[in-house]
């Protein structure tokens, strides 16, 4: 019943710990002002983390809305993908297609698109959605594998089915939403990453032109940039994604047994278990979730009947749904309020903007007395 509010809370928290730990490059170049200015970072630290974590927060939650109105996320994924009504070739293309409107109908899912990727090696299927309407795609190597496992054609056609179903099962219950978030973070933090080198290699090129010590200052900045941006991808590769990974298993077993009980809905349980026994033991590879063990799911939607008329989500599944985007909101929103912005500025003024005035002042005054002893002009 949590698991999904519990899988968007850390697909969250991954998203904003990765913005954060993209940071630290630009954390280090201004290191010397935080030399300088220690009282300032120690007085403004806490406001100043929350007052980050708000604005991530926000940035992500545009970039959610965003997609979910112009699905650049499905348009990306269909990128290379041949919609399905014009793939012939496809074996069984035309009582696949008969039973995908089939499943519209059993889901009340109207705006929907079935396409498949002609990868040959990748066995596959996924489901993304937006405002503008979804996609189902399947592989050409998953259609393949069916083909060569099933002992005749209807065990074929009945396992895609169950496939069909299973996927249909995530877009109706909204389970590509903590993908989404996922896919917000990957495409901000390559741009950020592109540009935090960007303005590495700027610094570099700037203290290059500096005669003698130019050269090995600009070397040193390339070589800070290297070891930190090294760190960060060891970081996320080997220590904090296995951990985040390890962490959503838990939670996406019931999202995929929840799918396949669905499916079952659908074609029968009889069914879907064939389907499922043709994958393997783990399964397909999923882009939002991690599936359980094959044996598993298929013990637990074997006997499972067809249902008749509509298979809607369950209420507690909306509310989950609905509680995800709200705790997500909250986060945003707490944060926003404990960091003190105007507390931020007024010791920025206090600590920076006056004593570094007065300082020029006095500088300023300095070189115009000594200018006035040298020319003898007041």
């Amino acid at each position: 019943m949590f698991a999904k509010p519990f899988t968007f809370l850390l697909v969250f928290l991954l998203a904003v710990t990765n913005f954060i730990v993209l940071l630290i490059p630009i954390s280090i170049l201004f290191f010397p002002l935080f030399m300088i200015f220690q009282t300032l970072f120690v007085k403004i630290g806490a406001n100043l983390f929350f007052f980050i974590i708000a604005k991530v927060s926000l940035l992500i939650i545009a970039y959610v809305v965003f997609d979910s109105i112009f699905g650049i996320t499905m348009r990306r994924l269909r990128k290379g993908c041949i919609p399905f009504k014009k793939a012939n070739s496809v074996y069984g293309h035309n009582d696949i297609i008969e039973s995908f409107e089939l499943l519209k109908k059993k889901f009340k899912i109207n705006n929907v698109k079935l396409y498949i990727d002609p990868n040959f090696k990748v066995i596959n299927a996924y489901a993304v959605g937006s405002f503008s309407g979804s996609i189902v795609t399947v592989t050409l190597g998953l259609l393949n594998q069916m083909k060569e496992k099933a002992n005749s054609y209807d065990e074929y056609l009945d396992s895609v089915r169950g496939i069909l179903g299973h996927e249909m099962s995530h877009l109706a219950n909204k389970d590509f939403l903590p993908g989404l978030l996922t896919s917000a973070s990957e495409s901000a933090s390559n741009f950020l990453s592109k540009v935090i080198k960007w303005i590495f290699v700027a610094l570099a090129a700037i203290f290059k032109i500096i005669p003698w010590v130019g050269w090995p200052i600009s070397q040193l900045i390339i070589m800070i940039y290297n070891i930190v941006n090294f760190s960060i991808m060891a970081f996320f590769n080997y220590i904090f994604m296995p951990v985040y990974n390890f962490i959503l298993k838990f939670f996406g077993r019931a999202i995929e047994y929840r799918c396949d009980k669905e499916s079952a809905y659908a074609f029968g349980g009889h069914n879907m278990a064939k389907a499922l026994s043709f994958l393997g033991g783990r399964g397909y590879f999923s882009l939002f979730s991690t599936h359980p063990t094959t044996n598993s799911r298929i013990k637990k939607v074997q006997n499972i009947k067809i249902k008749e008329g509509t298979i809607r989500p369950g209420i507690i599944n909306m509310l989950c749904n609905f509680s995800s985007m709200v705790l997500v909101v909250y986060i945003c929103l707490y944060s926003t309020s404990i960091s003190n912005t105007a507390e931020i500025y007024q010791h920025y003024i206090n600590e920076v903007y006056i004593p570094v005035t007065q300082q020029l002042n006095q500088y300023q005054r300095d070189v115009m007395q000594v200018y006035y002893k040298f020319t003898g002009r007041y």
